[in-house]
């Protein structure tokens, strides 16, 4: 009976037949920068179309995954939407401090010039207007008389500057205080963006629980888990092939990169964390794994292992979302079970550069990063590559 129901199973998630369009290749020569992007692109619509159609006609384990990957992508744009926000927050919180320290310091010149221009009226009142005239009257006095007028031009020529320095101020302090209204507006707005997106993640969040427990029960219920794994590692190997046959065409931008064959044994690891399923060690389903599973929080940075180009980053079936770096020469690298994708395909990418965030996508039990290298599709076992 169980043979039967694998079989059934089988025929259900079966790739699609060959009717399916074909992503033309180019030759070397032909293929350029700009094309890239557009090639990767409908290649990862031409897997989604597939992954669309699969559920429509296959089982309720292809549904559940069709499900969750649907809300694990909503996650995914949230997560980077979120980003995007804080650091809008970030920036205006920044520009009201700048325009507080400014304001600050207008208000305190200002002060000094209200000062300045109060000693000025001082003293032209203590000279006084009938001591000026006595003295344009008294003839044997001319030159204290034309001293005392061009001190009295010089007085008011400098009270004319302070006054129009003091309506500059004011000016300024008129345009800050307009300016810290705006910001503190747009961080208002920004931080009920931030609101209102922390709430509809919740809700992913929610909705991605119980999509992953329908997926586990239907698993369960199929009794296929070692079906549905190898049908799983035969798709991403079939990705593989085509990237690898997409990535080939490309000439290497950086003919200074070093080749990633140099680095074995000097790779710095994605992320810190313990690694809870070793290359080669029995995993879900008894067969062995093909990288390793690193435990760590959701949310955990993880950092691109060499230099590369964004070959896939999306959702592929039993690994979540996934990232894929090309790194020339037939290697790659795999991120998968990611809670969220910070780069592009098509993108450039220098080591060290945060690439996703560990999540427990593709209906993983436990958050952590899948990682795998891969040599012309081939595995190797990530735990040589590192550095000690």
């Amino acid at each position: 009976m169980r043979w039967a129901l694998a079989l059934l199973l089988a025929l259900a998630l079966a790739p699609l037949p060959a009717q399916e369009p074909e992503v033309p290749v180019a030759p070397a020569s032909a293929l350029r920068e700009g094309d890239l992007v557009a090639r990767l692109k409908a290649l990862r619509e031409r897997l989604q179309a597939a992954e669309k159609v699969r559920a429509a006609r296959a089982d309720e384990v292809a549904k559940a995954q069709a499900a969750l990957a649907a809300i694990e992508r909503q996650i995914g744009e949230r997560q980077r939407a979120l980003a995007a926000i804080a650091a809008d927050i970030e920036a205006s919180e920044a520009r009201i401090i700048e325009l507080y320290a400014e304001r600050t310091r207008l208000e305190t010149d200002l002060t000094a010039q209200k000062a300045g221009l109060a000693a000025l009226m001082r003293s032209a009142y203590a000279l006084g207007r009938l001591d000026t005239l006595k003295l344009v009257l008294a003839q044997d006095q001319m030159a204290d008389s034309g001293r005392m007028l061009a001190y009295h031009e010089q007085l008011n020529r400098v009270r004319a500057e302070r006054i129009a320095h003091v309506q500059q101020v004011l000016r300024e302090l008129d345009t800050i205080e307009q300016d810290t209204r705006e910001a503190q507006a747009a961080l208002e707005v920004a931080r009920e963006q931030e609101a209102a997106t922390v709430a509809l993640l919740q809700e992913d969040r929610k909705a991605k629980a119980g999509a992953a427990r329908q997926l586990r029960l239907a698993l369960a219920a199929a009794d296929a888990r070692v079906f549905a794994l190898d049908s799983e590692r035969e798709e991403l190997e079939s990705l593989l092939a085509q990237l690898r046959d997409l990535m080939g065409d490309l000439p290497t931008l950086d003919a200074d990169r070093k080749p990633f064959a140099s680095l074995q044994g000097r790779l710095p690891r994605p992320l810190a964390g313990q690694v809870l399923v070793a290359y080669g060690q029995a995993s879900a389903g008894g067969r062995p794994s093909a990288g390793q599973r690193i435990g760590a929080a959701i949310g955990t940075e993880i950092r691109a292992v060499a230099d590369g180009r964004v070959a896939f980053a999306d959702w592929l079936r039993g690994y979540g979302l996934l990232i894929i770096l090309d790194h020339g020469d037939g290697y790659m690298s795999l991120y998968g079970r990611c809670d969220a994708l910070a780069k592009k395909e098509g993108e450039q990418v220098a080591a060290g550069t945060v690439i996703a965030t560990v999540g427990d996508s593709g209906g993983a039990g436990e958050a952590a990063l899948y990682f795998e290298i891969r040599h012309r599709g081939q595995a190797l076992d990530p735990a040589a590559w590192f550095a000690r």
